[in-house]
Order: structure tokens, then C-alpha cells, then sequence
């Protein structure tokens, strides 16, 4: 059956190449993203033919898949453009014939630079079709075709086509020599969350497919707001609750216990309930409000396959309450699980006039209902996981007229207590507030609820007390102290005017203070409907602002309890959940909790306890890793230092707080904190998988990560250009939370060479030591010549790509004028190393001597003199990550535009970049960049500028330090096995080891630009753990 699903693949795969483009023996194939099923089937009909292929994929899985298991030599990374260049050097003549797409952005014209003259793109993807984006026509202009497929349109319009073309298909299954070979992901019908989610990860090879038919596995439903919680230790609905136990409400045809019935099947996706009354359903007159509600529980359990049922027994009787509980119990597979003991009659009376059979009518459901249900349980030692009692918030206040009704509430609490601690059993009595839409008020109507809103007592809605009884529950579990709790909304300066008991007097008066010496909102100004005690609210919010993110058609598709990762979330739109969720609701989330497995319903509670928080002054708060955050933390007799205020630190939006330019990623108390320096272009984000790794590999024992960001990317901040001086406010900022070393520090390529200045000063200026410095493939300081000499090899393989074209075969004949003299000693030097070709003549006028003057960018540069094209190549080599500067000038060599205009046309090209990137785009109201709401391409220039003019002011004489540098314990440098940066590994390490005598190397496999991304993060947090660097 899995086979069928694989022939749309095969079918759109053989109209692209043979019905489209005509695919021809020979012809050299490019296909994105080939581990795909329309990938696979592609590679499959090219075989047939007999076409040259080369592929890319997404990760090192992938790639490994389509060499090993397909065959193919040249399999290149899709995620970034280091493809463009790998592609030109394997290629003949460094052109394919044909493209097969599925990219988007500008990996669409990079890729089009490609193709050889009249050949074919083959456009799969769409994205950019529907999104209406741009494309350059110069691109297009040696006669390539561009294909637009699809093959729903194609039967739309042509359905013979699609008929021809399945015939064909089956034909060629047919012989022999063809064979639809496909690997399958497959889950069954119950798996099928599972398998979204799965797919939203796109790590999948092959075909995905969700089987429906033939399945040997049970269809099962799952309710998608309870999923996770029912895998929750302590949590009130359970799956052993749910799907094998009965739950037994006594009080049972009441409006609060149908209403909570519903609730429960519906949202917690029960099972089994048993309404306990003391009439059938037989006797209930079916005109009657109960019978009413009765009837839509029965309809509301027959739609979602439970099963609801009224047993006839009398609370207050012990052997009906046995009977009924012996009687469930007779079915072992469903045993009663859970108590909830709502029953209730009242009857207010005064004091004086009070009757014992008044007492006892009020009582005697309170009391003996309780006890009863507690003996009868125990006798028949049922697996009891909750035993709820509901009291009332009366309890708790002077009431005229209900002395007895709360007689019976403080049994209740009396119960719970005893059952608690005496009998080690489950016990919570909760006493409940006035409630809307259910219960006693329902069918009362206005006169009550209008009397209680004059006493300054609010009504809370059934759907808010079923949730914080289950929340209440779960706390339970988790502290083990709360067992009465009391659950009410008041308006305090009304209900103060009323006879309170002196706790409840006490409780009013200090909130009232609080919030008259306190005038600000919970929340962010923003949203002030979004009250802190309102989890609902929060929840609600957080899932709109999450959908817009995740660009979800409604929010329906964003699930409250499965994780924000399961559902899709990756460090960029986690750090885009974390910008907005700061300013929507002024709290800051450690990165690292929302990408280790973070619900919307973890995140709610959060920040509702932080608000709540806040506003009572409690300074400490567990975050949603339950992880230590205490304000003070002492490490060892000679190590104190103070995490800060994290509203006050990361959150205030006004001027300088001290250490503005650190980010918190991680909090521990186990160790001193790491301090993580970044590369060129400035972003605390950089370290976010490397932290994430810290915290999987390390886990209680990681040291809390902070990291820091380039000045100037925030309003009124000055660009730093130069290192020392980075470095001195960077210790500036770091001592302001770890006042004392030793410090841990790690710097990543141009942080590197901060981290270790910072090193150099905390020794000479600071007389403080360093016990860890990680050292990931730093640059080395600027010598003689350096930027100039760096340059050389770029212009002599862009002159040669560009002469290829002219004179596609040698010998070639060349003259070099002054500083031409050196590109073409170095064109003679790869055309004969990389291209096997050979030089007729090679002519030198004036060659220039090397002078020993440092070559730097001025200081003084306004912006448009320092985007002249010469400088924009390391800023657009560092952003595109790639060698592909060159080619981007193929379209200016005939054109008429003028430098500047060449800049901009470059700027724009690289603001794209960076807004993928970086999802730096204004949408849905909001900026997704957490380091500047309003950040445009001037700051992102500005800053790389900056620190490119810090970069080449930092010579090595500069760098020298006269005295020994003091390292408490070790200091390691990751540098990459195959070094394709200008400087060889063998003069970096001998530079460094220069610096830093003691200096442990280490080299990984990958790429720069790949060193904190994974796998090869994995192997340099592995390294640092098993030589013990903390």
C-alpha cells in the first residue's frame, strides 16, 4: 500500500524530465534538496537516462544517505550557499545543464547563476511563486527556461497528460530494470501527532507517510489539550484515570457535578464517570432543569465514546455507598480512581432558631458523605489517585445564617488533614467560590449572585475552578502542603467593610497597601486586560502571538501542552517567542527553557508567576526547568558573585542598567557562570546551541551562560572600535555579576581575540584570574600586509571563472600591471593546481614591493565611503557565508550603474540575507530580533564596521603581553581540521601558541561558519567535559 502513495513523486518527477526539459544523456543535473521522495524519484529517471547528478540536502543524515545509499559523489549542504562555490569546482566548465528546486529566498538567484546558457530551472518549491517575490530578468539572459510545476494544475488543465504519464509509469514498473525504490517513514493512525510534529522537523529521508488502512495498531483518540498532561507525574487526570478507572462524584445530577462531567470528558478526555444521587434518572421529572442538563451530558458522552452513568445510592448510608463502590470495582480493569464529593444541602438558619433537624439535613451530606465515601474506599482498598472534597469560601467568612453548612465545610478540612498525614492517602478539601454557569447560583438566579457582588465576592466561571482544582492537585503533588486550600475573586475594599476573620482582615489590608504603594500593572502596558491571576488570559495571548510566529492559519493549530518544539519551533523563532513574550508581558524567559521542551501552558504558568511575583516583592521564583534562580549564590569560601535582577537586567527598556549588553541564556547555581564573547557581527544568539548543549550535557551541573552582544545596536548606544576597549567594558559589565574570579570565558572567531584581551587585562588591571578559556577558531592578529595579501586569491579565482568563460581551455596568456602582477602570479599559480591548465605567457610591468605598513580602514570613513565594493567583500562573504562576493558582480561588468548604485544593489542583496537569517522582519506588529526593536541594515553595518575596524587595529605587537597571563587551570583552541580560511593552520597555531605558551589545540571537522551548530558543537562540549575545563 506504502507504494502507491509514491507515485504523485515519480509522476511529477518524469514530467519535469522528460515531458519539460527533455532530460538528455550526459546533461549535468543540480537537485536541491535530493533526500526528498520527489528528490529520490528525480535521482531515479536522471539514472535512466543516463544525466550527470549532483545534490544537496539539509543535513550530514542526508548527505551521508544519498552517498552511501544512492550513489552520488557530489552531495552538498542546502542550508547555506557554500554549495555555489563547491558546485563551480566539481561542474563542468563550473555550469550545470538543468536545476531542480525547492529553495527559496535568494538561493533561487544564487542558484540561477548556475545554470550554462539556454539551460533549464525547474522551479518545485513554489513559496516564492505564491509570495509574489522578485526576480532578476538579467539573471535569464543567456536563454535559460524557468519552469514553474505542479502537478494538481497539471491535471486541472490536462488530464490526459496525467493519464499518459501514470500509463507510462506502470509500464516502466513493469520491466525488469525499474523498480520504485523508496524509503518510508511510517506511523500508524494512532501515532499521527506524532507524525506532524515529526515532519515539521523536516529530518525525514524518503516518503512520510500516515498509514490508514491495513494498520495492525488500534486507533486511539487522544484529546490534543491533554496529551502531555496525562503523562505528567501528578497529574489529577492520569491516563490511568482516564482510560482504566472510573471517577465517582457523588452529588452526582447536581449543576456543578454535570457541568465538571463534561469538562472532564471533553477536555480531559475521561472515560468513566459514576454520578452517585439519591434519585434514577427514572425519577426525575423530565421538564426539570436536572433532566435538561442531564440529557446534554449523556449526548456530550456519547460523542466523545464515554461512558456516563447514574447509580441510586444515598450519600449519608454507608452500605448503599459500599455497594455502589463494590459494584464498580467488580470491573477490574476499571476500578474507581478518583473521589469528588460535591454533595450538599442548604438551609440557613439563625442560631437561635437552629433544630437538630435542621442541623443534621445541612450536615449529614457534608459529614457522614464524606466519611462514608472515605470508609468505603478504604475497605475495599480501591487505587484511589485524588479524593476532592468541595467546601465553600463561606467557610472563611461570617456568614449570618450558614453556621451549619460550614460546620460541615471545616469537617471537610478537618478530613483532608487527618486522611493526609495520618493515613498517608489522598485529600484535598477546596473550598470553592460563588460560581457562574452551574451549581447552586444557576438555579437560584440574579438575586443571590447580585447580593453576593454587593458583598464585593465576583463569580468565577466553571471552566476557571475546574482548572485550578487540577492545578491545586498538581501542586499537591509537588510541594505536599497545601491541603484546604480556598479559591475565591473579591473586590477587598467592600468586602473589608464586613465582619472578616482576622486572617482574611490581615490578607485585604496588606493588598490594598500593596497596591496603592504600587501602581504599576502586572502586565506590559500593552494588553491591560491581561491580569496576572487570569492564566486563561496569559494562555490565550501567548497562543495568538505563537500562531502569528509560526504564520498558523488559526490558533487552533497551536496545542497548549505539546511542546513549542515538537510543534515546530527552532532557535530563531524561539528567540522571536522570547522578544515578543518580553514586551508583551515584561518577563524574560531563559532561552534554553523554551528549547528544552517548553509547553505554552509551562510558559503561562511562568510568567504568571513572575507577575504575581512582582507584585507581592518575592524575588526568587523557579523557572520552567524547576532549576535554583536564588538571588545570592555561594559557591565556595572564595567565590561569591550574584545573579541579576532578571526583570531588572534584561527587561527595562530605559538607558544603561549596567549590564545591557549581556544576555542571560542559562541559570545555575552549581558553578561560576561562563561568559560567551561573540563573532563579527555582534548577536548573543550566536552561543544558543552551544548553551543548549552545555545544559543536555552538563545538566545539573552547568555553569549558569551568559553572552554577550556588540554595542550599538540599541538607541543611544556608541560603537566600540576597538578591542581593548571591548574588552574593558565587556570586564565592566561581567563584574557587575560575578564581581570576584576566577572567570570561564569563551570567544568565537573575532571574540576570540576579545576574550583574550579580556584575559590580558583582568591580569594587568584587575590582578583577577582566569580558570577556563575556550578559544573556537579565533583569527589572529593583524600583521604586515594582511587584509591586502588576503584578498589575492579572491580576485585571482573570480578572474579566472570570469576568462573561462571567454577561453574556456588553455594555454592562456597574461600580463600583470603593479599590483596585477601579484593577482597573476597567482592565477598561473591555480590555473595550474585547480584546473590543470597551462600558461603560454605570463607578462610583469612594474610589480610593487611589499611595504611593512599595516594596511588599515580609516577611521573617519563616512558610510557610503566605506561601502565601496572592496569593503563590502569580507561583510558580504561574512553574511552569505560562502566565496559566491564575485559572482554577485556577473550582472554590473556590462551595466551602466555607477559605484554607489552597485553598493546598494549589494546592501539590499545582504539585508536579505540577514532577514532570513536572523527573521529580522516587521510583521504581525512586532520585530523578531531581541537586540533592537527597531534594528535596520545601518545598524547591522555599523556594528561589523565597527569591530572590522577593531579587527585590523588589533596587530600582534598590541596583542603581546609583557607578563606571564595567569590561567587558573586550562585554555583550549578548536580550529578546523581542513582550514579553508586565508591563514594556514600551522601559522595560527604557532601564533597563538605564542600568546598563550600553554595553550592546548584541538582540532574538529566542519566548517567556520558551522562550529555552534550541531554536530560539531557536540564534539567540542563532549571535549571540554571529558578534560574537565570547569
Amino acid at each position: 500500500m506504502e507504494q502507491i502513495s509514491i507515485l504523485p513523486n515519480y509522476l511529477t518527477a518524469f514530467h519535469c524530465l522528460r515531458d519539460s526539459i527533455h532530460l538528455q544523456a550526459g546533461q549535468t543535473i543540480l537537485i536541491h534538496s535530493a533526500a526528498s521522495a520527489l528528490g529520490l524519484a528525480l535521482i531515479q529517471c536522471c539514472r535512466m537516462v543516463g544525466a550527470q547528478i549532483i545534490a544537496t540536502a539539509g543535513n550530514n543524515e542526508k548527505r551521508q544517505f544519498l552517498r552511501e545509499y544512492c550513489g552520488i559523489k557530489h552531495v552538498f549542504n542546502s542550508r547555506n550557499l557554500s554549495f555555489v562555490t563547491q558546485v563551480r569546482q566539481v561542474a563542468p566548465n563550473g555550469v550545470v545543464d538543468i536545476i531542480v528546486n525547492s529553495l527559496s529566498g535568494h538561493f533561487i538567484s544564487e542558484s540561477l547563476k548556475l545554470l550554462a546558457p539556454y539551460g533549464h530551472f525547474i522551479e518545485l518549491g513554489k513559496r516564492d511563486v505564491y509570495a509574489n517575490s522578485k526576480l532578476s530578468l538579467l539573471s535569464l539572459r543567456p536563454g535559460i527556461t524557468f519552469h514553474v510545476i505542479d502537478a494538481v494544475t497539471l491535471y486541472n488543465y490536462y488530464p490526459e497528460k496525467v493519464r499518459t504519464l501514470l500509463e507510462y509509469i506502470s509500464d516502466m514498473c513493469h520491466q525488469e530494470n525499474f523498480e520504485l525504490l523508496m524509503p518510508f517513514k511510517i506511523f500508524e493512525p494512532s501515532q499521527i501527532q506524532d507524525a506532524f510534529a515529526t515532519y515539521t522537523k523536516a529530518t525525514h529521508i524518503g516518503k512520510f507517510v500516515v498509514r490508514v488502512c491495513q494498520s495492525d495498531q488500534p486507533l486511539q483518540l487522544h484529546n490534543s489539550h491533554t496529551r502531555q498532561q496525562q503523562q505528567q507525574q501528578g497529574n489529577m487526570f492520569s491516563d490511568t484515570v482516564c482510560n482504566h478507572g472510573t471517577i465517582l462524584i457523588s452529588g452526582g445530577l447536581g449543576g456543578l457535578s454535570i457541568e465538571m462531567s463534561k469538562w472532564m470528558i471533553k477536555e480531559r478526555a475521561v472515560k468513566r464517570i459514576v454520578l452517585l444521587s439519591r434519585r434514577s434518572i427514572d425519577e426525575l421529572d423530565q421538564n426539570s432543569f436536572q433532566y435538561k442538563e442531564w440529557k446534554k451530558l449523556e449526548q456530550v458522552a456519547e460523542q466523545y465514546q464515554a461512558l456516563i452513568q447514574v447509580m441510586k445510592a444515598d450519600v449519608k448510608e454507608f452500605d448503599q455507598v459500599l455497594e455502589v463502590i463494590r459494584h464498580i470495582n467488580q470491573n477490574p480493569h476499571y476500578p474507581v480512581r478518583g473521589i469528588i464529593h460535591t454533595a450538599m444541602v442548604l438551609h440557613d438558619c439563625l442560631l437561635k432558631n437552629m433544630t437538630q433537624e435542621i442541623l443534621s439535613k445541612v450536615m449529614q451530606p457534608k459529614i457522614r458523605g464524606a466519611w462514608n465515601l472515605h470508609c468505603a474506599t478504604e475497605q475495599i482498598s480501591c487505587p484511589i489517585e485524588f479524593f476532592v472534597m468541595f467546601s465553600s469560601i463561606r467557610n472563611h467568612i461570617a456568614d449570618t445564617g450558614q453556621s451549619n453548612y460550614n460546620a460541615g465545610n471545616n469537617f471537610l478540612d478537618a478530613l483532608a488533614h487527618w486522611r493526609w498525614y495520618s493515613k498517608k492517602v489522598p485529600a484535598l478539601s477546596i473550598s470553592l467560590p460563588a460560581i457562574s454557569g452551574a451549581g447552586y447560583l444557576q438555579q437560584h438566579g440574579q438575586s443571590v449572585a447580585q447580593l453576593m457582588q454587593e458583598q464585593g465576592i465576583h463569580l468565577l466561571p466553571t471552566i476557571y475552578v475546574f482548572k485550578m482544582i487540577e492545578e491545586l492537585h498538581r501542586i499537591q503533588q509537588e510541594r505536599r502542603n497545601i491541603l484546604t486550600p480556598a479559591m475565591f475573586v473579591v473586590d477587598w475594599r467592600t468586602l473589608l467593610s464586613v465582619n472578616l476573620p482576622l486572617r482574611l482582615n490581615n490578607l485585604g489590608n496588606e493588598y490594598i497597601n500593596m497596591k496603592e504603594e504600587k501602581q504599576e500593572t502586572l502586565v506590559s502596558s500593552n494588553d491591560s486586560n491581561l491580569l496576572a491571576s487570569d492564566i486563561e488570559s496569559i494562555k490565550a495571548k501567548i497562543r495568538l502571538g505563537v500562531a502569528k510566529i509560526f504564520n498558523a492559519l488559526s490558533t487552533d493549530r497551536i496545542d497548549l501542552d505539546r511542546t513549542l518544539v515538537d510543534q515546530g519551533m527552532d532557535s530563531l523563532r524561539a528567540i522571536e517567542i522570547r522578544t515578543w513574550l518580553a514586551k508583551e508581558t515584561g518577563v524574560m524567559i531563559p532561552l534554553v527553557d523554551l528549547l528544552q521542551g517548553s509547553s505554552i501552558n509551562d510558559v503561562a504558568l511562568y510568567i504568571q508567576n513572575k507577575l504575581l511575583n512582582r507584585g507581592t516583592n518575592v524575588s526568587t521564583m523557579p523557572h520552567l526547568n524547576n532549576i535554583d534562580q536564588s538571588v545570592d549564590i555561594d559557591n565556595d569560601s572564595t567565590n561569591h558573585y550574584s545573579l541579576p535582577d532578571k526583570e531588572t537586567n534584561v527587561e527595562s527598556q530605559i538607558g544603561y542598567t549596567g549590564t545591557s549588553l549581556i544576555s542571560p541564556l542559562h541559570y545555575s547555581a552549581s558553578k561560576s557562570p561562563l561568559f560567551c564573547i561573540h563573532d563579527m557581527i555582534g548577536l548573543s544568539e550566536t552561543f544558543i546551541q552551544f548553551t543548549v548543549k552545555m545544559v543536555e550535557t552538563y545538566q545539573d551541573q552547568s555553569p549558569s551562560i551568559f553572552a554577550f552582544r556588540a554595542s550599538g545596536y540599541k538607541p543611544d548606544e556608541s560603537l566600540i572600535e576597538s578591542i581593548p576597549d571591548i574588552a574593558e567594558e565587556y570586564i565592566l559589565q561581567m563584574k557587575r555579576i560575578q564581581p570576584i574570579g576566577p572567570y570561564n570565558l569563551v570567544g568565537y572567531s573575532f571574540g576570540g581575540l576579545v576574550a583574550y584581551e579580556m584575559v590580558r587585562q583582568l591580569n594587568e588591571k584587575h590582578q583577577a584570574t582566569v580558570r577556563s578559556l575556550i578559544l573556537i577558531d579565533p583569527p589572529i592578529p593583524y600583521g604586515p600586509n594582511e587584509s591586502l595579501i588576503q584578498s589575492i586569491p579572491n580576485i585571482a579565482e573570480e578572474y579566472i571563472f570570469q576568462m573561462k568563460r571567454i577561453q574556456p581551455i588553455g594555454p592562456y596568456n597574461l600580463v600583470g600591471y603593479s599590483f596585477g602582477r601579484l593577482v597573476a602570479d597567482e592565477m598561473v599559480r591555480q590555473l595550474n593546481e585547480k584546473h590543470k591548465a597551462t600558461v603560454r605567457s605570463l607578462i610583469l610591468i612594474d610589480p610593487p614591493i611589499p611595504t611593512e605598513q599595516t594596511s588599515f580602514i580609516s577611521e573617519q570613513v563616512d558610510h557610503n565611503q566605506f561601502g565601496s565594493l572592496k569593503n563590502l567583500e569580507f561583510i558580504y562573504k561574512y553574511l552569505m557565508k560562502d566565496d559566491s562576493f564575485n559572482d554577485s558582480m556577473d550582472s554590473f561588468n556590462n551595466s551602466s550603474l555607477v559605484e554607489q548604485e552597485k553598493v546598494d544593489i549589494l546592501m539590499q542583496k545582504m539585508l536579505e540575507e540577514i532577514k532570513q537569517r536572523f527573521h529580522l522582519n516587521k510583521q504581525n506588529g512586532h520585530t523578531s530580533l531581541t537586540n533592537h526593536s527597531d534594528l535596520m541594515m545601518d545598524k547591522v553595518f555599523d556594528v561589523i564596521k565597527a569591530q572590522m575596524i577593531a579587527l585590523q587595529h588589533y596587530t600582534f605587537e598590541s596583542a603581546v603581553n609583557s607578563h606571564e597571563i595567569m590561567l587558573d587551570n586550562q585554555t583550549i583552541m578548536f580550529t578546523l581540521t581542513q582550514n579553508n580560511s586565508r591563514t594556514p593552520n600551522e601559522r595560527k597555531h604557532k601564533v597563538w601558541r605564542t600568546l598563550l605558551p600553554n595553550l592546548r589545540i584541538e582540532q574538529v571537522d566542519g566548517t567556520h561558519t558551522t562550529l555552534l551548530e550541531i554536530p560539531t558543537i557536540n564534539i567540542i562540549v563532549n571535549r571540554l567535559k571529558e578534560i574537565n575545563i570547569f
